[in-house]
């Protein structure tokens, strides 16, 4: 009997000296990722070599696979770091950390619903953290769901303590969702003749289901055979000659072009449209309507 109780003593110690040399391990390795590797650095194999395999939980009930997971992702090993992802919401479900990974990975690989419902569980958890805040609204904004947006940003209180960063974010995104509505397609346009073509136009966006919105700033006001163009820079005046769906512009008195751009009109939407304008180092169309 005495023997038996040793001997379940002396295992009993063992397990507890193996378990607490483990679990110290583990801190100690937490605490070296922490704050010596900084911006997560560290390879798998440094990680491997700070952590042991137990426990699965670290401080504050942090899965260690998510160490795994991030070297993995750092140093290109998707398939390994997504394996540890998966294994540390095993470990801790309620975890809101490796749900934004797994996000990041699914919009990289174009699955946007899959990214979409890992961001949503991240930024429910835990949504004022502004990597959880940032993620959530901008695929919601490629969905153009202003509302979603809206009421995520419910949780920007003056608890949060950068409020102006989540603010700027939520501006940002929300316009983003605004612009999924932009119209930027004209099955209809054609050439347009100089009839039409006599008046102020002003700039001008439009968007479905919403009223137009106008930029006054810039306009083209054509005459019989000149044009008066106003920028927010500048304002100057052309002659001007339509051919089929390009315009030509003419220093006065010359009869020599200095400039072109193809001009199309949509019936539909009352909509002038000059394609592919150069403004601001790239390429562009710019719409333009009569005020009624």
């Amino acid at each position: 009997m005495n023997k038996a109780f040793i001997i379940l003593l002396f295992v009993i110690s063992i397990f507890c000296l193996s378990s607490n040399y483990l679990i110290k391990k583990s801190l100690q390795g937490e605490f070296a990722l922490n704050n010596s590797f900084p911006n997560a650095t560290a390879t798998l194999a440094q990680v491997d070599s700070l952590l042991s395999f137990y426990p699965t939980l670290g401080a504050s009930a942090y899965p260690i696979n998510l160490y795994r997971a991030k070297a993995s992702l750092m140093y290109g090993d998707v398939e390994k770091g997504y394996k540890y992802l998966l294994s540390a919401n095993r470990d801790n479900p309620y975890t809101s950390s490796s749900d934004y990974y797994l996000s990041l990975i699914h919009r990289a690989y174009g699955d946007i619903d899959s990214a979409m419902f890992y961001s949503k569980k991240a930024f429910f958890a835990w949504p004022k953290n502004i990597e959880h805040f940032k993620l959530y609204l901008e695929l919601i904004a490629q969905r153009g769901d202003t509302l979603s947006i809206l009421d995520a940003g419910e949780f920007v209180d003056s608890t949060v303590s950068n409020q102006s960063e989540f603010i700027t974010t939520l501006k940002k995104q929300y316009n983003i969702a605004k612009l999924t509505y932009l119209i930027t397609s004209y099955p209809d346009a054609s050439y347009v003749n100089n009839d039409t073509l006599i008046g102020q136009w002003d700039r001008v966006y439009n968007f479905k289901n919403s009223p137009d919105v106008f930029d006054s700033s810039t306009n083209y006001t054509f005459n019989d055979n000149s044009v008066l163009i106003r920028s927010p820079n500048d304002t100057l005046e052309y002659n001007y000659d339509i051919k089929l769906d390009s315009i030509f512009f003419y220093f006065k008195g010359s009869s020599n072009s200095f400039s072109s751009n193809k001009l199309v009109y949509s019936d539909s939407l009352k909509t002038l449209i000059f394609k592919n304008v150069f403004i601001n180092d790239i390429y562009q169309d710019q719409y333009f309507k009569k005020r009624k």
